[in-house]
């Protein structure tokens, strides 16, 4: 039997968003909602998804979903890890230990406008 791994996802991968198929052939099980403490990432507006940009000075809360995912390969593909998106391990407030994808230092997505709130649902209505 397969080990599920734990993903946090905060954009178009979330219940009720256009990727959320890719989730579900992931056999993604939604766990709950969840926070990436303030401090380490900025969510960036990519346009028709978000992107996180790592963040040592600055940084919001990071609203999201997690999940405990069986395969995650359509999301790396989703995602273009390593090359677009790369991924590692964070802690939600709640303390639970998630995997997140965020910018890979090579985009060119990294001067894309801030959502201050750091929850994509409140960027898409700026």
């Amino acid at each position: 039997m397969r080990k599920s791994i734990r993903v946090f996802v905060y954009g178009s991968l979330k219940r009720g968003f256009g990727n959320h198929h890719v989730m579900e052939r992931a056999e993604g099980t939604f766990v709950s909602e969840a926070i990436l403490p303030a401090g380490q990432f900025v969510m960036m507006n990519l346009g028709a998804f978000p992107g996180l940009k790592e963040s040592i000075c600055e940084g919001y809360e990071i609203h999201g979903e997690v999940f405990d995912v069986k395969d995650i390969g359509p999301l790396d593909c989703l995602e273009g890890y390593p090359r677009f998106y790369n991924r590692r391990l964070v802690d939600t407030t709640d303390g639970d230990t998630v995997w997140v994808y965020y910018l890979n230092d090579a985009s060119r997505e990294r001067r894309s406008p801030l959502v201050a709130s750091g929850n994509w649902q409140e960027g898409l209505r700026i």
